[in-house]
């Protein structure tokens, strides 16, 4: 903008105004350089420097191009001053806040209110909220991290069920034949039938073997899980997704057990103290216990638990379902 400026006062025409319409102002053609300095005096009243902005910023809305220029051009020693105080501490490009301090001047001339007094202050100070609110945003941003611009070593090849399989054997927990019979037929296509074809024993057998390998190493891994570095967490993952796996595939082959009601305990009074699962007793105990069959049409009472003649009413047997101390869920 300095060069450009300097273009338009070079030559036996330089761009001026004609200095007899303003009070205190040469009453000739007043170049622009020249009308710079006088802006510039103090002696000059500041009624006079109003009236040449207004002219000046009239005549830069109305023709643009060349008086847009000397506008800023005349405003330069404003506008550097703001620049150095903002930029003296900022470590980044002084040219963005250059930009955004012009920007905003720029935006000011086209708009600002021409009734209004001091119009030159109030161009400097659009100017310069311009460059305070640049340079708060820009130091408001992230700072980048270092170790974005450096290389770094390719991770090792951890991360895969395989390197799970093979840390499990070297640790102990399972051997390099269960280790592969683990993985063909859970991680492969391979059927349990055809491993055990090839290996020439029983398919029970080779079942009753994988799961048993399978159970050290569930227990193997949640041992371990809780140790691993928490940084990588790939390996952390992998041994989650294991223990998932080999819990859910174990529960798959467990065959169902037939599900069975849950008797209760009950004083000889007939009042039900706590429900207990059942288990088989080689004989019958005599503390009141009470064995109901889902398939039998009716129960068997039994006199420490059902209502008789000699015990009061009331006293009937709780259902297993809900007991005194455990509410019905909702």
């Amino acid at each position: 903008m300095r060069a450009a400026f300097e273009w338009l006062v070079t030559g036996p025409r330089p761009l001026s105004i004609e200095g007899r319409h303003f009070p205190g102002l040469p009453r000739r053609r007043v170049p622009l350089d020249e009308l710079r300095a006088l802006l510039l005096s103090a002696d000059l009243p500041m009624p006079t420097v109003d009236s040449v902005w207004v002219h000046l910023v009239t005549r830069s809305r109305d023709e643009g191009d060349a008086w847009t220029v000397a506008c800023v051009g005349l405003a330069l020693p404003a506008l550097f001053a703001i620049a150095a105080g903002l930029c003296a501490r900022f470590a980044d490009d002084h040219r963005d806040v250059h930009g955004a301090i012009l920007t905003e001047f720029l935006a000011e001339l086209a708009g600002m209110d021409l009734g209004k007094p001091w119009v030159m202050w109030r161009l400097r100070c659009a100017a310069l909220r311009a460059g305070h609110l640049f340079i708060r945003d820009a130091l408001a941003r992230p700072v980048p991290s270092d170790e974005d611009f450096h290389g770094r070593k390719p991770a090792p090849p951890w991360g895969h069920p395989d390197f799970v399989l093979a840390r499990a054997v070297a640790a102990g927990a399972i051997t390099g034949e269960e280790a592969e019979l683990i993985g063909s037929t859970r991680l492969e296509d391979r059927t349990l039938t055809a491993a055990a074809a090839q290996r020439g024993v029983g398919v029970t057998t080779l079942h009753w073997a994988r799961s048993h390998a399978e159970a050290r190493l569930l227990a193997w891994l949640t041992e371990q899980a809780p140790h691993d570095d928490p940084a990588d967490r790939r390996d952390r993952d992998v041994e989650i997704r294991a223990v998932h796996s080999t819990t859910i595939t174990a529960a798959a082959d467990t065959p169902p057990r037939p599900a069975r009601l849950s008797p209760t305990v009950s004083k000889g009074d007939g009042e039900t103290l706590v429900t207990v699962r059942h288990r088989h007793w080689k004989k019958t105990p005599e503390n009141g216990v009470e064995d109901r069959e889902a398939t039998a049409p009716t129960p068997t009472p039994t006199p420490a638990s059902t209502t008789s003649p000699d015990h009061p009413t009331g006293t009937s047997r709780r259902p297993s379902s809900t007991t005194a101390e455990v509410p019905r869920c909702a």
